[in-house]
């Protein structure tokens, strides 16, 4: 039922996807490696997407290759989807039945990998012995024959299982976060409120599901641990004797000592992440209610706030690199040190002598040995929770054969938390009917309507409910509009085909017929960051409502936001005409009960959320007349026909055009190196380590050539007897300790030096985290309106989730692998140059790396899956009430599709590469063994202890080369986050403060202020390209008036507040407060700490009630509030809501409505501003707390400006009356002159 041109839409939308589409690379994997098996080891399949690379052509994501078959979106979905619903366990299980065959088949590759990698020492040995005894050469050639083959086969399993087990790790990772996704999809609301926030629901696609990705791929060395170990052990013993117990000894203590750090660091990271939950929750709600933080001047208090949590992190981010950093000085030191321990008891204690061969055959297996003691890698334990899916059946009980849609007997409803509970609701609803549903603030309207469409915890019989109801759902209007990323038709259709007279009939009856045409684009117009400038949001969610053409419509208080004549004609021409003709039933939640003189059916609730009574209009609301609202509609309908019922769209609704994500192109730039990079690597120390035991055995080899040995050598190695140089003099035991003092000399430098690099390191990485989420989050708050309005709230959130947690973690650990394998590359190749001085001439310009593709397209397709999850969020009751989520899931894979586009072909790239680089390490350990015989047989330039050195190194340049390359391909991903991070810091666009005042003088500024407000000649406009706003506007105010103003949707009311605020700049006129300071000449900060300022949705954030009212005045206590509250007359309203220590949920979700509107207004009671602006915050009350409010904001005794559409007690609680009309005041004076209208 999609549209048809509407896929082209999603190809454009946010900006990662080209406009005009290429033809995307084949996937030919599978038919090569069916034709040519070669093409298929060598990844020469890759050959399109690099030359395109070369090109400089992969610049999004239709460049790279399709995805393969076994990656195919649809299938992955339901692979782990069904198993995880129908079953109990924990996913654990699930991943491996799923998963395990294929896992544990690369287990067997990487068996193959690891024993061949022993045959290097083995043969090194060999090769040594062979040239000390100068015997004949074929045993050389045979050596280096031998040892070529086996390091190209281990080569090829090491590439092969890698690309392998990261390709199995990407299907998993994908499979989880789809099955992750769509059962958020079902899970109901109070679920959600109570056990996910939106900071755990964003963490938990951010890092938890890479994190288990990251354990599949490290999983199988904790198997090849202890087999390495034990055949690592078995071969130093063959080679030095009861010594390698020394080894042992070392082993056993690195390994519970590692095991000890890596539970500590496990523990340290739940913790953090627990405090990271609550960042981004935080960050999350923000980023939704940064329109009016900004206004408010709250970015101060909520930028510390964050930095406090940011501070816990930290802090626990510095316990966890501390530990990284013993690590990495055990993995870094234990070789230096396990190796000086087993030569002194070789030495000192069996009294041996040591030769080449035995030096540079151990020093190679304890390389290899070294790797079981560090590589025991924690993981994150928490993913899935199982056990939070609710079956609709259980809530509902069909109905068929009737004419009842919906029966609800005595049924209550309520949160997890057991409050705004409705208690024992029973009614019948049937075609046509309109129930209306009355009662105070807080009473519990909205949670009945939202606990029909079973998002809360219901309690009595199952709801009956119409069979076709149950499949096709509800439509549902709720307070806190959802709207979603994209045009006004995307939005009104919700993914229904198109019916052009379906789609202008909607439109008409929720008259917004001028608004669209009057928008740039009309129906094609785009609008983002939630519509939160739009005035138009409720009539478009209304618009959704229609064009669904649901049975039940459940609609909460959808006139509240509109002013009289355009809610008069809203309920007869939509509700009445629209619905109710049609035989739909219409269940209305409302403060305005004049809407419900024609009801069928009027439910009262009491405080506490009993039904106080129920029955018809007459005898519930005796007091309504009806001829009024006739009256009052027929005068709306004479007026839609002259065409003058809609004001043209405030240009502030025009200006919420999406930006397209910019990406940069190419490798990451030096600047952002130099941004980040605070350490240096030391490795001269361990190679000298390795230089002295080269000149300590040649010293031995060359006085002992004539030695005699005690067991004869048995070309049997590794399994024959080892043969034996002893000590025979006093003066080879005093050379012996010579050698031994200076090895011990130089293992305890390496040690300290390599014991202080990795804490200056750790040091670094933390300042480096701390440094730039403090500049990040400091610009992002201070990004100016119109950047927010065009900015998907998904893309601020990646920055600050993802981003972030890439500086803080993986980051420094990718880095520190990259310069260690750098400095170990270069000591490498110098010291092998210095063994082989011939090598020179040959080892000619080798090292080339070609590659393009990296992590940034990758990056740039991450936003858009988190600005999805984050309308999703947002949006869960509506989609699901609409029965549209599975147009969401299938959209969700989309997205998600091309960030595996553009991460498979990242790892098909790299692993070219790296054929490539273990190629050239193999052409680099040839090159050397061949030189290495022709120096000892022809040349004579070396000693044999040189060349072991060399050819022990050349062993290890294989996996040294691919090392660097993958750290350093791994880092420039990495530092992807840091190139992100540094546009935001660099090239968001701040607010830009007055230079002819600071904000340190805004108190010195502000206390003389009385709060006189004078606009002379104001016109304003959003954008160059847009109509004005507010076109030459002349009013004055003296300080004190309460002011109204009044005039239909769309008039240029909130613009006035706008220019107040200086939320956009005014065009022309000026605005002056007490006659002689001019708003353009203040700060931003200065300006708007003038004014309190009280938006139409209000911003709640997690916390407590004291959290919510203590933001603008952090220096009040319990006490004072608890007083200011008493004086303002709302004691027992405090006593009755729980307290100041009453915990609210994020966004308010355990509030309703009115009482989020009426804390908003309580807030702004407290902060004694000199200029209240209000943009009809009183809306969503009822009469009795609407009245209650008035009076409160009538007490303050400051000047008062408020937008308003309730027309009635104009005269009790306001001065003076403005009424606006296409931006400009057609009539203002005292109330008197409008009642009499």
């Amino acid at each position: 039922m999609l549209e048809e041109n509407q896929s082209t839409t999603e190809n454009v939308e946010n900006g990662f996807i080209s406009d005009n589409l290429t033809t995307p690379l084949i996937y030919q994997e599978r038919t090569q490696r069916r034709l040519i098996p070669f093409l298929y080891l060598f990844f020469l399949w890759t050959g399109k997407l690099m030359r395109k690379g070369y090109k400089g052509e992969l610049k999004q994501v239709d460049d790279v290759f399709d995805l393969p078959n076994n990656l195919n979106l649809n299938t992955l979905g339901s692979v782990l989807s069904h198993p995880l619903e129908t079953e109990t366990s924990t996913f654990a299980p699930i991943l491996l039945r799923v998963y395990g065959r294929q896992f544990f088949l690369l287990g067997i590759l990487r068996f193959i990998g690891d024993i061949l990698k022993f045959a290097g020492p083995i043969l090194l040995h060999m090769l040594i012995s062979s040239l000390q005894a100068n015997k004949e050469m074929t045993t050389s050639y045979i050596c280096c024959g031998l040892m070529f083959i086996t390091m190209l086969f281990a080569s090829l399993c090491d590439v092969h299982f890698g690309y392998r087990i990261q390709f199995l790790s990407m299907k998993a990772k994908s499979a989880l976060l789809l099955a992750v996704y769509e059962k958020l999809l079902r899970i109901p609301a109070y679920k959600i409120t109570d056990d996910f926030s939106s900071g755990k629901l964003i963490n938990l696609m951010c890092t938890d599901i890479d994190r288990i990705g990251e354990f599949i791929c490290s999983f199988h060395a904790f198997w090849g641990m202890p087999m390495d170990f034990i055949i690592a052990l078995y071969l130093i013993y063959k080679e030095m004797g009861l010594a390698f117990l020394a080894g042992v000894l070392a082993s056993v203590i690195l390994i519970p000592l590692n095991k000890l750090i890596a539970s500590k660091i496990g523990k340290y990271s739940n913790e953090m992440m627990s405090v990271k939950d609550a960042r981004l929750k935080l960050v999350s709600e923000l980023s939704h209610s940064m329109r009016t933080i900004k206004l408010n001047s709250w970015e101060n208090f909520f930028e510390t706030k964050i930095n406090l949590i940011r501070q816990k992190e930290l802090k626990y981010l510095r316990y966890i690199k501390f530990l990284d950093a013993i690590c990495v000085y055990l993995w870094a030191s234990a070789p230096s040190l396990i190796t000086l321990m087993i030569l002194a008891t070789f030495t000192l204690i069996l009294l041996e002598q040591l030769t080449a061969a035995k030096v540079f055959t151990t020093l190679a297996l304890i390389n290899i040995l070294i790797m079981p003691c560090s590589k025991f890698l924690p993981m994150g334990s928490r993913l899935y929770d199982n056990r939070i899916t609710e079956d609709l059946q259980q809530f509902y009980s069909p109905i068929s054969n009737s004419t009842t849609l919906i029966e609800l007997e005595k049924n209550s409803f309520g949160w997890k938390s057991k409050e705004n509970v409705v208690r024992s609701v029973q009614f019948k609803g049937e075609p046509g009917m309109l129930i209306g549903i009355i009662g105070p603030v807080g009473s519990g309207k909205s949670t009945l309507l939202v606990g029909i469409l079973a998002e809360t915890i219901i309690e009595g019989p199952p709801i009956l409910l119409n069979e076709r109801v149950l499949s096709e759902g509800f439509a549902y209007v709720g307070q806190d509009i959802w709207l979603r990323t994209g045009s006004v038709k995307e939005n009104i259709l919700c993914e229904l085909s198109y019916s052009p007279e379906r789609f202008r009939s909607a439109i008409d009856v929720c008259a917004l017929t001028m608004d669209v045409e009057n928008m740039p684009g009309k129906e094609n117009y785009r609008i983002g960051g939630e519509g939160v400038t739009l005035s138009q949001k409720v009539r478009l969610a209304l618009a959704r409502a229609v064009y669904a053409d649901k049975l039940i419509y459940l609609l909460d208080d959808p006139f509240a936001a509109l002013d009289g004549t355009v809610a008069s004609f809203v309920y007869e021409n939509c509700i009445e005409k629209q619905l109710r003709s049609k035989g739909k039933l219409v269940i209305l939640c409302t403060h305005h009960e004049r809407f419900l003189g024609r009801a069928d059916l009027i439910v009262q609730l009491d405080g506490e959320g009993n039904v106080l009574k129920a029955g018809p209009p007459e005898v519930i609301l005796p007091n309504i007349v009806e001829n009024q609202i006739i009256k009052q509609t027929e005068n709306a309908s004479e007026e839609e026909n002259g065409g003058n019922l809609s004001q043209p769209m405030e240009a502030a609704e025009y200006v919420s055009v999406i930006d397209n994500e910019e990406k940069e192109e190419g490798t990451v730039k030096i600047r952002i190196y130099k941004t980040y990079i605070k350490a240096i690597a030391l490795q001269a120390t361990r190679n000298a380590t390795d230089v002295w035991l080269s000149k300590w055995s040649s010293a031995n080899n060359s006085e002992h050539n004539n030695s005699k040995l005690f067991l004869q050598q048995d070309w049997g190695y590794p399994f024959a007897s080892r043969y034996i140089i002893p000590l025979t003099s006093i003066n080879e035991q005093n050379q012996q300790m010579f050698y031994l003092r200076i090895y011990i000399a130089i293992v305890c430098l390496n040690s300290i030096s390599t014991l202080t690099r990795a804490f200056l390191f750790a040091i670094a990485c933390i300042y480096a985290a701390k440094y730039l989420h403090q500049r990040l989050l400091s610009r992002i708050l201070k990004a100016n309106i119109n950047w927010w309005d065009k900015t998907p709230c998904g893309r601020a959130t990646n920055r600050l989730s993802t981003d972030v947690s890439i500086v803080d973690t993986s980051l420094p650990f990718q880095l520190n692998i990259c310069l260690a394998s750098l400095f170990s590359l270069i000591g490498t190749l110098i010291l092998t140059l210095v063994a082989l001085p011939l090598l020179s001439l040959l080892l000619l310009p080798l090292f080339i790396i070609y590659y393009y593709i990296q992590k940034r397209i990758c990056a740039i397709t991450l936003s858009p899956l988190y600005s999805h999850l984050s309308e999703t969020v947002s949006g869960l009751i509506t989609i699901r009430s609409l029965r549209i989520s599975e147009f969401f899931s299938s959209k969700m894979r989309t997205l998600l599709g091309y960030n595996l586009r553009s991460s498979f072909s990242s790892l098909a790239a790299s692993t070219w590469l790296s054929v490539r680089i273990q190629m050239l390490g193999l052409f680099v350990l040839t090159i050397i063994l061949l030189a290495s015989i022709l120096d000892v047989t022809i040349f004579k330039l070396s000693h044999p202890g040189l060349i072991g050195l060399a050819i022990t190194y050349a062993l290890s340049i294989t996996n040294v080369l691919n090392g660097l390359l993958t750290s350093f391909i791994e880092t420039e991903k990495e530092l992807v986050s840091v190139e992100r991070i540094c546009d935001y810091i660099d090239n968001v666009p701040e607010e830009k403060e007055s230079s002819l005042l600071n904000n340190d003088d805004i108190p010195t500024i502000i206390t003389p202020i009385k709060g006189h407000i004078c606009f002379e000649n104001v016109s304003l406009r959003y954008s160059p390209e847009l109509p004005l706003a507010i076109n030459n506007v002349n009013f004055r105010l003296k300080a004190g008036t309460r002011t109204a103003i009044i005039g239909r949707t769309g008039a240029g009311k909130s613009t006035i507040l706008q220019a107040l605020l200086r939320a956009h700049p005014i065009e022309t006129g000026r605005i002056l407060i007490d006659d002689n300071v001019d708003l353009a000449n203040l700060g931003f900060k200065c300006a708007r700490s003038l004014f309190g300022y009280v938006s139409q949705h209000p911003f709640i954030f997690s916390g407590t009630l004291f959290d919510n009212l203590s933001i603008a005045n952090t220096n009040l206590n319990n006490t004072q509030i608890e007083a200011c509250i008493s004086e303002r007359g709302l004691s027992q309203w405090l006593e009755q809501f729980g307290g100041l220590n009453k915990i609210i949920c994020e966004g308010g979700n355990n509030l309703s409505f009115g009482e989020r509107q009426l804390i908003s207004l309580l807030r702004l009671s407290l902060t004694r501003p000199k200029i209240i602006l209000i943009d009809e915050a009183t809306a969503h009350m009822d009469e009795q707390t609407h009245l209650l409010m008035s009076r409160l904001i009538s007490r303050i005794g400051c000047t008062l400006i408020a937008i308003v559409h309730r027309l009635t007690g104009l005269d009790e609680h306001y001065d003076w009356v403005i009424e606006m009309s296409n931006g400009q005041i057609v009539r203002e004076g005292p109330p008197s002159l409008f009642s009499q209208k």
